[in-house]
């Protein structure tokens, strides 16, 4: 009676010890981080560089609850490919970056680059031209996205 009283204390400790961990897990948001840098391509600073990611990034939370989206601020176009460099040698690349057209090929040597084509061909409301053919064709790797 003793022994079934012990593994039944033992069994309903392992029961509430899961449940608790399951909804800490489940009331976590989802936090994707994202690489960018201030100003333009061109190199222009621009005040309203995170007015912009600011309001992109709260239309997506509002669009995707329970996903945050974190990045790190101030970063320049000239620090920027040191800082990715920096951030996939630490193993802590962002989810989503800006790509510098310079950095392609070694984000594709490297690995980083995530192949798009079983995503693009799930959605169906990907549309090919929505977006610019130069972008597609440089990010395209032998006949992959």
């Amino acid at each position: 009676m003793i022994m079934n009283k012990k593994w039944s204390i033992v069994f309903w400790s392992i029961v509430i010890v899961s449940l608790l961990a399951g909804l800490i897990y489940w009331q976590t948001p989802i936090v994707l981080r994202l690489g960018v840098f201030i100003g333009g391509s061109w190199n222009v600073p621009s005040a309203s560089t995170y007015e912009l990611i600011d309001g992109i990034i709260a239309q997506f939370e509002q669009d995707h609850p329970g996903v945050r989206v974190q990045y790190d601020a101030g970063i320049s176009l000239n620090d920027y490919s040191s800082w990715m460099s920096d951030k996939i040698l630490e193993g802590s690349c962002p989810d989503v970056f800006l790509l510098i057209e310079g950095d392609l090929d070694l984000y594709k040597k490297l690995g980083v680059l995530k192949n798009l084509d079983p995503l693009i061909d799930s959605d169906l409301g990907f549309r090919e031209i929505q977006y610019y053919p130069n972008t597609l064709s440089l990010a395209s790797d032998r006949g992959h996205l």
